[in-house]
């Protein structure tokens, strides 16, 4: 695959707690990833899960554009394989208070799900609100400390940098019906860069970190995690690998192609 010119952005934000500033660094790129069958739990319906998925982070003059889409097929135990088509895109403000989201899934070629709106948050670290569109109108408040999910993943990788190996935060995304979860990082190790072969893709040799998230319901915090996610994240934000864990049954997301985007001519 071929890979565009390297150009690897770096920018100061302030962080949603205690006015810390984060010196946190992502790389715009494309992506897309092969989902293979990573096993099934015992008395699970679904006893495997495969298909592909496509990710984009960019910038604009004033924030950070994302989309993704996941196309899976489940196939239960008994019956025909369910497939679901799922495509999200956000935009982020540079500063983390303001965002824009809308999320449409099709089941077996129906539309199954849409969500779109825009939130806000007072100041960094206060609390906020969200203005719904679909599927019906409405407002939903966001607590203080609630943060949205590039700022969320710019944490992760300014704490992973200073040291801190575990930490929760509260993130809105919009793309379920609570929007909200409330999340726990634990950054398991390192690795420094010359440790893994050159994929052929076009990646920098830089370091690499194994993170660990869970994914909670605010409303059901002392159950098992609705949802988790390991996934080898390099040092500019880019994901190379990922085992996604949505409880009975676990996916495996494997890099096949990549490339940088180029900045915005602002």
């Amino acid at each position: 695959m071929r890979a565009a010119t390297a150009t690897i952005l770096v920018f100061l934000c302030l962080s949603a707690h205690g006015g810390v500033v984060l010196a946190a660094t992502l790389a715009p790129h494309r992506a897309s990833y092969t989902l293979e069958p990573g096993g099934a739990r015992p008395g699970s319906d679904i006893i495997r899960a495969d298909g592909r998925m496509w990710v984009e982070v960019g910038k604009s003059c004033d924030g950070w554009l994302s989309s993704q889409r996941i196309k899976m097929a489940a196939f239960p135990r008994e019956g025909a394989a369910i497939n679901t088509d799922t495509a999200y895109t956000s935009w982020e403000s540079f500063d983390g208070l303001q965002f824009r989201f809308a999320t449409q899934t099709n089941r077996d070629g129906r539309a199954a799900e849409r969500r779109a709106g825009h939130a806000t948050l007072e100041r960094p670290g206060g609390p906020g609100q969200v203005i719904l569109t679909a599927p019906e109108k409405g407002t939903v408040d966001l607590s203080a400390g609630t943060v949205f999910p590039t700022r969320h993943l710019l944490e992760i990788l300014d704490m992973a940098g200073a040291g801190k190996r575990q930490f929760s935060r509260t993130v809105f995304d919009g793309s379920t019906p609570q929007g909200s979860s409330d999340t726990s990082v634990l950054v398991l190790s390192h690795i420094p860069p010359g440790k893994v072969p050159d994929s052929g893709l076009g990646l920098p040799d830089i370091g690499r970190w194994n993170v660990q998230i869970a994914f909670y319901d605010p409303d059901n915090r002392n159950g098992a995690p609705d949802y988790e996610m390991s996934v080898r994240l390099f040092e500019n934000g880019v994901a190379e690998a990922m085992v996604l864990d949505f409880g009975n049954f676990t996916v495996r997301a494997s890099l096949e192609e990549f490339e940088f985007l180029p900045e915005p001519a602002c």
